[in-house]
């Protein structure tokens, strides 16, 4: 189980995303910490995850198209298609068949930041959402209560930790340490 945070810092003329994780990875009875990052840097991205690892693990390691190709007003529709794409064509050559016990499974959500601006992507229905601060995995709704207490904070790293250190203090199925980037 998960908790990503991503915020979109607007306080110089480059937008950044500050994203943040924690490093549990549990199922019904334990959680231990995984050293394999559910963020990281992916060509021009940085992408994290919630939901089915391996998934997660395939889009770390896939060669995501060049969003320099398009233009801002067009990134949405960009992410739309052609990284939809890309992450659908990995996902049927790459996982394996899903079992009708797990044919519920939601698959993967997604944090992206890219070009200062956050997104959110479901690889369940390929839903793609814009947003300025964002959180996802089982920790998520602690991580948006200290979202909304510290929206007035002007240091967007400071509250990416602090929501990912509640879903830690919170959630059985969060675990420190907590990894920060920003793109």
């Amino acid at each position: 189980m998960t908790c990503i945070v991503g915020i979109v810092d607007n306080s110089s003329s480059t937008p950044r995303v500050f994203m943040g994780s924690e490093s549990g990875a549990s199922d019904d009875s334990i959680i231990l910490t995984s050293k394999d990052p559910k963020i990281k840097k992916v060509g021009k991205y940085l992408i994290g995850y919630a939901g089915e690892t391996g998934i997660g693990q395939l889009i770390h390691s896939i060669d995501l198209p060049d969003p320099s190709s398009t233009t801002d007003a067009h990134l949405l529709r960009f992410l739309r298609t052609k990284f939809s794409k890309a992450i659908k064509d990995a996902m049927e050559i790459y996982s394996p068949p899903t079992s009708p016990e797990k044919s519920d499974d939601g698959g993967v959500a997604l944090l992206i930041g890219v070009r200062g601006r956050l997104f959110e992507f479901n690889s369940g229905d390929f839903q793609l959402n814009e947003y300025s601060e964002a959180a996802i995995g089982s920790g998520a709704h602690f991580a948006f209560g200290v979202l909304y207490a510290t929206m007035n904070y002007k240091d967007q790293k400071k509250r990416v930790i602090k929501a990912i250190e509640c879903a830690i203090d919170l959630s059985p199925s969060c675990k420190g340490p907590i990894i920060v980037e920003s793109i």
